[in-house]
């Protein structure tokens, strides 16, 4: 035989009486909780929990490959002549961003735009440029300032420019 002792709230009282057992001794202890001594037998048992067992004929969801996912990352992210011909390959519209990281309103559109990414187009990508270091794209689109965007169309043409675009919605639009 085992004892198993129980502390229990005095609330917890009537269901103390719950539970079948061979010998009680109950107490009530300064801080007014019941102290339960109980026996119990060695041949009791625990209760087994019943486990999922997968049919033989079941079949396995087979995962995606990586490279046929698209997800909201590949949507907004920094520059780079690999990302822009691949946007491009893949018949997508691609916006140019040029930011700085010491513009505030560069942070201000960043950060809205990556709060955003579900509501980029599907057939579109935003390229994140840094405009101090971009000199050469900057002269090819005609960017003189930090905060322009620049749109061009699946086919590789000049689409629109736009400055200060405060949200998605506002880079989009024509």
């Amino acid at each position: 035989m085992q004892k198993l002792l129980l502390i229990l709230p005095v609330s917890l009282l009537a269901l103390s009486s719950c539970i079948s057992t061979n010998t009680n001794m109950e107490k009530v202890s300064p801080n007014k909780e019941i102290v339960t001594e109980k026996t119990i037998p060695e041949n009791a048992m625990m209760r087994k929990e019943p486990t999922m067992v997968k049919p033989e004929n079941a079949m396995m969801r087979k995962e995606p490959s990586k490279e046929n996912i698209v997800t909201p990352s590949q949507w907004y992210m920094s520059y780079s002549s690999d990302a822009f011909s691949s946007a491009l390959k893949s018949k997508q519209n691609v916006v140019l961003f040029f930011s700085a990281t010491w513009c505030p309103t560069c942070r201000a559109l960043d950060k809205q735009i990556e709060s955003n990414l579900s509501s980029i187009p599907s057939d579109a990508v935003i390229l994140k440029v840094n405009y101090d270091d971009s000199t050469e794209l900057k002269q090819k689109y005609g960017v003189t300032t930090q905060h322009t965007t620049v749109l061009i169309g699946s086919d590789g043409s000049f689409k629109s420019k736009k400055l200060w675009a405060r949200n998605i919605s506002e880079i989009f639009a024509q």
